[in-house]
């Protein structure tokens, strides 16, 4: 989930987020507008004080993955794939 959604269910501005964490207003706004990735530990702050695990931020997720060079989760087949896979198998049963 996005970080202004998480942050606009709490019912509170950019300006009592950045509070709560210990981070700058102008850091939620960039990282709100795609402008910032944030880093690890202002992921973190974040995280902690919405409630939620860091990744669940799609910012942070795609932060971290963007410092893996890779997907933290594997990505998930098409329906389209998953038919072309079975069908390519000769799946016929009798």
């Amino acid at each position: 989930m996005k970080l202004r959604e998480l942050r606009i269910r709490k019912v509170w501005t950019q300006a009592a987020l950045a509070a709560k964490a210990g981070i700058s207003i102008s850091t939620v706004a960039a990282i709100e507008q795609g402008k910032q990735q944030p880093s690890l530990a202002t992921g973190q702050k974040l995280a902690k004080v919405l409630g939620v695990e860091p990744t669940a931020i799609e910012e942070v997720r795609k932060a971290v993955e963007s410092q893996l060079g890779k997907p933290l989760w594997p990505s998930v087949p098409s329906i389209e794939e998953i038919i072309r896979q079975a069908q390519g198998r000769g799946t016929s049963q009798r």
